[in-house]
Formats: C-alpha cells, sequence, structure tokens
C-alpha cells in the first residue's frame, strides 16, 4: 500500500496502515432494563473508531506519523466501510505503542508495530 489510500490527517495523506479497522460504536446517555427485561436505552450518539497498525516504520515514517496525530483534535477523512466511501470527521488519538527493533542486515533501527485508535470525537 502507498499512501493516502486508506487515511488523511488534517488534509496531508498519511502512510497506509498494515491493519486497517472501522467499528461503529453507540454511545448512551442510559440504558436500562423494563419489568419485561427489554433494554430501554436513551442513543445520544454513533461514533466511529480506526484501530490501526504499521509494521516496519523507518524514523521518518513513524515520526510523521506520530506528529499527525498530536494536537487534541483533529479532522480525519477515512475510507468508510460502511458507506462504500470516505468520511471525514473530527477525531483524537488513543494510546500509541510501538516497540524499537534493530536491523542488523542494514544496522540501522526500524519502529515495528505500531498501533493507534483514531476516535470520533
Amino acid at each position: 500500500m502507498g499512501y493516502g489510500t486508506l487515511i488523511r490527517v488534517n488534509k496531508i495523506s498519511i502512510k497506509d496502515p498494515l491493519s486497517y479497522q472501522v467499528s461503529i460504536s453507540d454511545i448512551d446517555a442510559s440504558a436500562t432494563r423494563n419489568a419485561n427485561g427489554d433494554l430501554v436505552r436513551d442513543r445520544v450518539a454513533t461514533k466511529y473508531k480506526i484501530e490501526a497498525s504499521w509494521s516496519a516504520l523507518q524514523p521518518a515514517e513513524i515520526a510523521d506519523l506520530l506528529q499527525a496525530v498530536t494536537e487534541e483534535f483533529f479532522e480525519v477523512e477515512f475510507y468508510n466501510p460502511f458507506t462504500g466511501g470516505f468520511t471525514v470527521t473530527t477525531m483524537y488519538v488513543g494510546d500509541r505503542s510501538s516497540p524499537l527493533a534493530y536491523a542488523k542486515d542494514s544496522g540501522e533501527y526500524v519502529w515495528k508495530n505500531l498501533n493507534m485508535n483514531l476516535i470520533e470525537r
């Protein structure tokens, strides 16, 4: 995969992830069961979450990805499997993690398995 086919942050294409999953979550103000056992809920919103991971990133590539999501909130345009097209929304990033690896053949450090979640505001 290349740049810009799945995710853009603040109108800038980022490297396509190796793993990409979009989910939709219902946000309820309250949810209870009545005397019949039926769910009674007050759904106030439906929000997207993107779970993405990248493997074998060079230092400049991981820096680009992490710097793209440093703001508290940012605009994300992403390929949405639920609509079959692209969706633009405001998101924030959850925890980010990536272990450092050493490439013995080249003698350079690489980052592997960067994982991050982008969550709709």
